[in-house]
């Protein structure tokens, strides 16, 4: 079989890994995400009321940024970059092994924050910033071996980097917090710490992923290179003036922030444009869930740095429930069905069989559910920890538990799904 012509725009799915090497992180993403509401609704009044160092607070940020964004979002980078760039993961059993150790050291690092026990914080941490290294010594040897390069996979070994900057500055905190030896984290330690984490990571990932999937999946053509270097480069640094900001001057710090307003603003309107140039016909469910969290970024981006202390953590409730949860959880609806069906259809055995489309995997109602309940959910939470009230965060937790039951049960739709003659990857009928 000749090799098929590689361009810049090229997918290759063939150089994929397993199925189950990103499918495992995206179930303990989501697992992570059903943790965290059942945490927001037990502990809805420490959320409400002095929300910045108690249990709950710490124990719902890092089930989101370890669980649910960390490992849906590393899952993401073992399946594409092989994908995107042509090469192939340099070891599926060392993801493997990452996973458990990342999955033990979030364990016990949220098991220490809802008891305070700093030596379980501690300990956890460095389990998390150990699978870490393995996950970045793995995609840094991937990367290595890549026949070709564009802007949507430049950006992700810069995300990483920023990933491990987040955890080791995370792990100094955890440290201090047996030791003291930096004292109260206030102020610039913990702005840094964030602004790695949301932006250089998260945000950095979803406008590097989200610029070449979106279109895919509208579908639409392809964005111009230029804008999706211009985007991700402005955001990028945009994350390091702030860093450079919060210790040399005020100065930087507000360029770092209009650049990488400028850069989210700017991601918001090419996914704005994609679905108004996209061919006609259905919308699909990840571009519904990505238009809506599109449309959380811009109040966060407007109104954070003149909004009052209580406000200004409601609303960064919203940027990183609603913006970032929102497209992962949209992008995930496209990504498991599209990973399910190669691995089911594309090598199957007997050709007669009609094969479906990626929307027939699943009912639409649980999609609409979990799109309809989502978002709401997450302004309720935000209201509440704004207005400081636990009754509007202890709703919203249970809004978002309900849309989550709906959105397990497509998956379990997607996983289930078996058609006359072939294998599932699971016992059992649809």
């Amino acid at each position: 079989m000749s090799t098929p012509k590689i361009g810049p725009d090229t997918i290759i799915p063939e150089r994929a890994p397993h199925l189950w090497v990103p499918l495992r992180f995206f179930l303990g993403g989501l697992l992570s995400l059903a943790a965290l509401l059942i945490t927001a609704y037990q502990k809805a009044p420490l959320l409400a009321h002095d929300y910045l160092h108690n249990a709950a607070t710490l124990a719902v940020t890092h089930l989101f940024t370890l669980g649910l964004g960390g490992m849906v979002v590393m899952g993401a980078l073992y399946q594409m970059v092989p994908v995107l760039l042509y090469s192939t993961l340099f070891s599926e059993r060392l993801a493997n092994i990452h996973l458990a150790v990342h999955g033990i050291g979030l364990t016990l690092m949220v098991t220490g924050f809802r008891r305070w026990n700093t030596i379980l914080i501690a300990t956890g941490g460095g389990l998390v910033l150990t699978g870490a290294l393995l996950f970045a010594c793995n995609l840094g040897l991937t990367f290595r071996k890549a026949e070709r390069w564009n802007w949507h996979g430049a950006f992700m070994p810069v995300a990483v980097l920023f990933y491990i900057a987040t955890l080791i500055w995370g792990f100094v905190l955890a440290l201090n917090q047996r030791y003291g030896f930096i004292g109260e984290v206030e102020g610039a330690a913990l702005t840094g710490h964030l602004t790695l984490g949301f932006l250089g990571w998260f945000s950095l990932m979803i406008v590097s992923a989200g610029l070449k999937l979106v279109p895919m999946f509208a579908p639409a053509k392809t964005l111009p290179p230029r804008l999706v270097a211009a985007t991700g480069g402005g955001l990028a640094a945009g994350v390091l003036a702030i860093l450079a900001g919060l210790w040399l001057g005020r100065p930087l710090l507000w360029a770092g922030y209009v650049l990488s307003a400028a850069a989210l603003l700017t991601y918001t309107g090419l996914i704005g444009y994609t679905y108004l140039h996209r061919r006609t016909g259905p919308l699909d469910f990840s571009i519904r869930f990505s238009l809506t969290a599109a449309g959380c970024l811009v109040p966060p981006i407007l109104a954070l740095p003149w909004a009052p202390r209580e406000w200004q953590a409601g609303l960064t409730f919203l940027f990183v429930l609603g913006f970032i949860g929102g497209t992962i959880l949209g992008m995930l609806l496209r990504i498991i069905p599209f990973m399910v069906w190669l691995h089911r259809f594309r090598n199957r055995e007997h050709k007669q069989e009609k094969v479906p489309f990626l929307h027939e995997l699943f009912q639409p109602r649980f999609a609409w559910t979990a799109l309809l309940t989502w978002f709401p959910a997450v302004l309720l939470i935000s209201l509440g920890v704004a207005l400081e009230q636990g009754l509007l965060i202890t709703a919203g937790a249970i809004i978002g538990m309900i849309g989550l039951a709906a959105y397990g049960w497509a998956l379990r739709q997607i996983l289930h799904h078996v058609k006359p003659g072939t294998p599932a990857l699971f016992p059992g009928r649809k």
